[in-house]
């Protein structure tokens, strides 16, 4: 019986310390795991700031065109207009005369 009993005290040593042994490998595991999830937490930070700047770059530059075009489509505009508005005086004046030498 006594054979019994240390036979079983040797077996859940030995079970003890494969436990201890495997938990240990396990933490270093994690560990290694932890340390590969942060790395990559720092890339994905880092790429999205870079993404980030492109973009604002992106839009400044675009903000900076279409205000150039739309200066541009302003002036020519503008410039129409007074053609336009030159040719309907002139029109009027037209209109004018011919009234004049009608009455």
């Amino acid at each position: 019986m006594e054979q019994l009993l240390f036979f079983g005290l040797g077996v859940t040593s030995v079970f003890a310390v494969a436990g201890v042994v495997a938990m240990f490998r396990s933490q270093q595991k994690i560990a290694d795991m932890q340390s590969q999830i942060d790395s990559l937490e720092r890339s994905v930070w880092d790429t999205n700031d870079s993404v980030q700047k492109e973009l604002d770059e992106l839009d400044r530059q675009l903000d900076s065109r279409l205000d150039k075009l739309e200066a541009r489509f302003d002036s020519r505009f503008t410039d129409h207009a007074s053609f336009v508005d030159g040719i309907l005086e002139s029109v009027d004046k037209v209109k004018q005369k011919l009234k004049e030498r009608t009455v």
